[in-house]
């Protein structure tokens, strides 16, 4: 390896401790905050007051086969009852 490469490598290393070290003695000197944890105060809980949608009813997927990431065909009846996104381009 030749010397100059070396140097570089060496302070890049040196610049990338210097930044960790920095960053921690920073954060140890401004720590202003209570690590603590209040757990014996009580709280009433709210029902968020966003509402949701209803539920909608509409057509089935019609029965055809799509591709997955890998190329490979899957049949839509098969993912019935799974979560899925149907991405279409056209």
């Amino acid at each position: 390896m030749k010397a100059r490469t070396r140097n570089q490598l060496w302070l890049t290393v040196g610049a990338a401790a210097g930044l960790v070290a920095g960053t921690w003695a920073y954060a140890e000197l401004n720590d202003v905050g209570d690590d603590t944890a209040d757990l014996d105060t009580r709280v009433t809980f709210e029902q968020p007051s966003i509402e949701t949608n209803a539920n909608v009813k509409g057509d089935m997927l019609p029965d055809s086969t799509v591709q997955d990431l890998r190329g490979d065909d899957v049949d839509i009846a098969s993912l019935v009852g799974q979560p899925m996104v149907i991405n279409i381009w056209g």
